[in-house]
C-alpha cells in the first residue's frame, strides 16, 4: 500500500495526532537527540532537544541539554539546565561538578537543593560492622561524613558480640549470631524512631561482609528497614563454614551452632522473605562469599518485582581494594537509597538503556571492568 492510498480515516489530522497511539512526542525527540549524540552530531541533537518544552523535560533530558550547551560553549544555558537537574534530584554528582567547573559558588549550588522544613525528620542509615566480633570506633570517618553532609542521620551499631566492651558482652554472640546482632540493630533503629530522632518511613541498613550478613538477615527476617545495601555480604552460613580457612575453622560453629541453625539463619535459604529494595555489591574474585549468593538474591527480588540492583566488580576479592570501586559503591548506595526513600521526583535518578539486562547509572562511572545490573 502506497502512502497516498491510505484511507482518509487513518491519516493524521494534525502533527501531534500520533499521541493518540500512546506515543510521547517529547520522548521521541529525546531518543532522536540521543542518536545524534552517539554520532557526535551535537548541533542536530540540540535542535531536537530545544523542541521539547521546558516544563516537559525530565532529569535525563536536562542532563543531556546541559552537556550539549556545555559542548557548544553556551555556558549560561548549560548552567540553567544543570540547576534544573538539581531541582529534580540533589544527588546528581555530574550536575554539581558541571556547575563547579565554570565557577558557580558552592553556596549557590546548595541553595538549589530542596530545603527540609523544621518539622521534617531525617532519613536514617544504620551500619552494622563486620567481623562479626569487631567494633565500630568513635573516630572521624569520612564515609560517615559523606552521609551526614547530605542530610542523613547515621548510626554505627556495636551490637552484642562486638569487642571493646568486655568478654561478657562479646560472648553474647556465641551461638546467637543472626539473632543478637539482628535484634540489636532493629532495636536501635526502633528506638531512634520512637524517640522522634528520625523518620520511621525512611530507614535503611548497610554493611560489609559479616555486616552484610546482618543487613541481609534483618531484611529477610524482620520488617524494620525500608531498604538495604549489602557489600559482599554473607548469605549462606553453611558455605561460609565450609570455605573458612584453617585459623578460623571452628569460628562459625561457635557463633551459630547446629546444622539446623546454620540453615535457619541463612538468608540465602529464605529469599522469598525479602520484601524491600536491596542493592548488592560483589567482587567476582571473592573466595569467602561466592558471587552466586548475590545473584540468587538479585534474581529472587527481580522475580518478585521489587527494586533491586547488583554491581559486580571484576578482579575484586572479599573486600574492595580499588579506589574507584570504593567511591562508586558509596555513591551508588546514596543514589539507590535516595530513589527509594526520598520524594517522588527522585524516581528519575536512574537512566535505563534499551536492553533491560544492561542498564547503567546516570553518574556514568561504569568502566568496562565493572558489570552493573539494575531492575
Amino acid at each position: 500500500m502506497t502512502r497516498n492510498s491510505l484511507p482518509t480515516s487513518n491519516r493524521s489530522s494534525s502533527p501531534n495526532s500520533f499521541n493518540n497511539l500512546g506515543i510521547n512526542e517529547n520522548e521521541v525527540k529525546f531518543k532522536i537527540a540521543s542518536c545524534h549524540c552517539s554520532l557526535n552530531e551535537n548541533r542536530a541533537a540540540l535542535v531536537e532537544m530545544e523542541g521539547i518544552p521546558n516544563k516537559a523535560r525530565n532529569l535525563q533530558m536536562n542532563l543531556m541539554m546541559g552537556k550539549l550547551y556545555q559542548n557548544s560553549r553556551h555556558t549560561r544555558s548549560s548552567i540553567a539546565c544543570y540547576k534544573e537537574c538539581l531541582r529534580h534530584c540533589p544527588y546528581v554528582i555530574e550536575a554539581i561538578v558541571a556547575l563547579a567547573e565554570p565557577g558557580v559558588a558552592s553556596k549557590d549550588i546548595i541553595s538549589i537543593f530542596p530545603q527540609a522544613s523544621q518539622e521534617e525528620k531525617p532519613p536514617l542509615l544504620l551500619e552494622s560492622h563486620g567481623g562479626p566480633t569487631d567494633e565500630a570506633h568513635g573516630i572521624l570517618n569520612l564515609n560517615i561524613q559523606y552521609w551526614m553532609s547530605r542530610g542523613w542521620s547515621f548510626v554505627d551499631v556495636n551490637y552484642g558480640g562486638s569487642t571493646g566492651y568486655g568478654r561478657e558482652y562479646r560472648e553474647r554472640l556465641l551461638g546467637s549470631w543472626g539473632i543478637v546482632n539482628v535484634n540489636d540493630c532493629c532495636s536501635c533503629a526502633k528506638y531512634l524512631v520512637d524517640d522522634g530522632k528520625v523518620d520511621g518511613e525512611r530507614i535503611c541498613i548497610t554493611g560489609c561482609s559479616a555486616g552484610g550478613y546482618t543487613t541481609l538477615a534483618s531484611l529477610a527476617f524482620r520488617e524494620t528497614f525500608k531498604a538495604g545495601a549489602s557489600l559482599f555480604g554473607i548469605a549462606d552460613l553453611n558455605s561460609l563454614r565450609a570455605e573458612m580457612h584453617k585459623f578460623e575453622s571452628h569460628y562459625i560453629s561457635n557463633l551459630v551452632g547446629s546444622e539446623e541453625a546454620l540453615f535457619e539463619r541463612s538468608p540465602i535459604n529464605f529469599v522469598d522473605k525479602f520484601s524491600c529494595p536491596i542493592i548488592l555489591f560483589q567482587g567476582l574474585e571473592d573466595k569467602v562469599v561466592q558471587p552466586e549468593q548475590a545473584r540468587k538474591i538479585y534474581m529472587a527480588l527481580k522475580k518478585k518485582g521489587l527494586p533491586v540492583a547488583l554491581v559486580e566488580y571484576e578482579g575484586e576479592p572479599h573486600g574492595f581494594r580499588k579506589a574507584d570501586n570504593m567511591k562508586f559503591t558509596l555513591e551508588q548506595q546514596m543514589v539507590f537509597f535516595a530513589l527509594i526513600v526520598a520524594a517522588d521526583q527522585l524516581i528519575e535518578c536512574f537512566v535505563y538503556s534499551e536492553e533491560p539486562t544492561e542498564p547503567f547509572y546516570y553518574l556514568q562511572l561504569d568502566p568496562p571492568t565493572r558489570e552493573v545490573k539494575l531492575e
